[in-house]
């Protein structure tokens, strides 16, 4: 019997001045859009695998970064924000973040300890 299923992505960090190539968040968008068909198509989706480069071009300098809002919870459904997002840095994604300088993971702008708050990933 299965006890659930998963998703996965990674490289879905845009930026307007790094990536002006293309059509805005238009890509980032379907994608995230596509992810929410098969979350509910599958109806057992326990968490996401995010395999990093989220945060283009430099990361995130803090928890309270604006880029939470126009580049995760602007774009990705908040059901897709309601099970747990299992990531791990990406090169561009440590840039301005504390955590890639030090020891300390209560510095990383992308570490979230607290389970129960899935305003931002873990």
């Amino acid at each position: 019997k299965r006890r659930g299923s998963f998703l996965v992505v990674g490289d879905w960090g845009f930026d307007d001045v790094v990536h002006g190539n293309v059509n805005g968040t238009t890509c980032q968008k379907t994608i995230a859009q596509r992810m929410l068909e098969q979350f509910e198509e599958l109806g057992d989706v326990r968490f996401i695998i995010n395999v990093g480069d989220s945060f283009y071009p430099d990361g995130l300098k803090s928890r309270d970064d604006p880029q939470w809002d126009t580049k995760w919870r602007n774009v990705y459904d908040a059901k897709l924000r309601s099970v747990p997002w299992y990531s791990v840095y990406g090169n561009h994604d440590y840039h301005k973040d504390k955590c890639a300088c030090s020891s300390d993971p209560n510095d990383c702008a992308q570490v979230n300890y607290d389970a129960d708050d899935l305003s931002r990933f873990y």
